[in-house]
């Protein structure tokens, strides 16, 4: 793409370590901000049908979580139906495609959105199709990027692995943060992310604790817009 769009590409270390909390948290406080961000999973697997077609449920949740009204098709142009890696999800169900019909709705949004919120898929060496993995999507795109890790014994290892080949490929990273801290944070939780930021380079957003009114379910985010809030780089949101 020639020109960068304005935006950030939310990874993690793993599946399931909260990327769309995350998301549909940062997209909502972006809006609380007074501004128009979007959102884009540019692929996507385990859709289920619904009356708007078929849909991703990481996708359903942060459309009807912070009231994003941009058609699904164009918010997750790749959705697959089996809850399996992206590529073998392809292969079963003979899907194909091109990367035109990912970067192509990206740059509608874009147009509609002055910032983007992007979500990957899993991690980073996720292979979307042959030869092609997210971190060369990421490259696509142009986005900095957010690490999304768990703040549990062990993440300092999935951290700077996740970091350093970010760095490696030549993307940008602008920090990491901890999501689904349950109660106070032992001595393991509170020294990582020094660790991981000396070894990194990388800064340290800060961490979003676990909130068990954050519910899939009733499309609740709970008070994770709120903490984003607190760890946010203020520039994010001028």
């Amino acid at each position: 793409m020639k020109n960068k769009p304005t935006g950030i590409f939310i990874t993690g270390t793993d599946t399931g370590v909260g990327k769309t909390l995350v998301s549909a948290g940062l997209i909502k406080l972006l809006q609380k901000q007074g501004l128009n961000p979007g959102y884009f999973k540019p692929v996507a697997s385990g859709g289920l049908k619904t009356p708007q077609g078929l849909m991703a449920p990481d996708v359903n949740f942060v459309l009807n979580s912070t009231g994003l009204n941009d058609p699904p098709a164009l918010v997750n142009p790749v959705c697959l139906v089996p809850p399996l890696a992206p590529i073998t999800a392809a292969e079963l169900t003979d899907v194909t495609w091109r990367l035109p019909s990912i970067l192509t709705p990206f740059q509608i949004l874009q147009k509609a959105h002055p910032f983007m919120v992007v979500e990957g898929v899993g991690g980073i060496l996720v292979p979307l199709k042959k030869n092609f993995l997210v971190t060369d999507l990421m490259a696509k795109m142009g986005l900095p990027v957010l690490v999304v890790a768990r703040p549990s014994l062990g993440t300092i290892n999935h951290t700077l692995m996740t970091i350093t080949l970010l760095k490696q490929r030549g993307l940008t990273v602008s920090g990491f943060l901890f999501n689904g801290q349950k109660g106070r944070p032992g001595l393991a939780e509170r020294t990582a992310p020094q660790v991981i930021s000396t070894f990194s380079g990388a800064p340290f957003w800060g961490s979003v604790p676990f909130d068990p009114k954050a519910s899939e379910s009733f499309y609740s985010l709970g008070s994770v817009p709120k903490r984003l809030g607190k760890i946010v780089p203020p520039a994010l949101l001028s």
